[in-house]
């Protein structure tokens, strides 16, 4: 009896296992391709919808099914003026880029995808597509989207220590100041930073010269990086 219990609770445990390794495919699998591929399904059948019986375009504009354009993953922030920009669209139709209200870009996609460039001015852009079916001349616009561009560093001042200190403790106070909203990092460890952007954090030391490397990164991408030397030498 205890033999075919252990039989049984070996065989849950695998199914558990297996159910659970299934899962997690499923989970990647609509995580990674499986959304944009039900998308396109759906814009496929969609167009399919459109057609007759013979395979040509239906005449009735009322069928036609035409879907907000939509960009993949844009960044909210970049440091380079040519952004490379893609997303979904309904193939047939004829896409307008606008970049600050202004229109930039035309391109009609023969697919239910499409990729492009478009050219970013300093400060924050607001870009938006409008599609308009070059048969029935629907029109539809997508979300509009808010990109800063900014290709400058970030300020970075040090307060305290100066390059080149020697002190007497094997801990030292790096204390600085940034720009509002930017990372910095000690060493490779994150440091909280103020809403002004001051800093400070403190260093463990190892006997003789060390050096300290401090990085600002902001939103865009862009990084200032300052290094220090400071030596620590024990009291006599």
């Amino acid at each position: 009896m205890r033999r075919l219990e252990k039989h049984r609770s070996k065989k849950y445990s695998s199914q558990i296992f297996t159910y659970s390794v299934i899962l997690i495919v499923v989970v990647l699998f609509l995580a990674t391709i499986g959304f944009k591929f039900l998308i396109s399904t759906s814009l496929f059948i969609s167009r399919l919808s459109q057609r007759g019986a013979n395979g040509t375009p239906n005449n009735n504009n009322e069928t036609v099914i035409l879907f907000e354009p939509e960009l993949f993953n844009p960044p909210s922030a970049t440091n380079t003026a040519t952004l490379q920009i893609s997303g979904n669209t309904t193939p047939n139709t004829e896409l307008s880029i606008y970049i600050n209200d202004s229109e930039q870009k035309k391109l009609t996609p023969t697919t239910y995808t499409f990729e492009t460039e478009v050219e970013l001015t300093k400060g924050e852009n607001t870009l938006y597509i409008l599609a308009v079916h070059k048969e029935t001349k629907k029109q539809k616009q997508s979300r509009i989207y808010k990109i800063l561009y900014k290709d400058g560093k970030p300020t970075l001042e040090m307060t305290t220590p100066a390059d080149g200190d020697t002190v007497r403790t094997d801990e030292v106070q790096i204390v600085g100041k940034t720009d509002a909203d930017v990372l910095v990092h000690i060493n490779t460890f994150p440091v909280i930073t103020l809403a002004d952007g001051s800093f400070s954090h403190t260093v463990k030391l190892q006997e003789g010269e060390n050096k300290i490397i401090i990085s600002a990164r902001d939103i865009a991408g862009n990084e200032e990086q300052k290094e220090l030397t400071v030596s620590y030498q024990k009291s006599d």
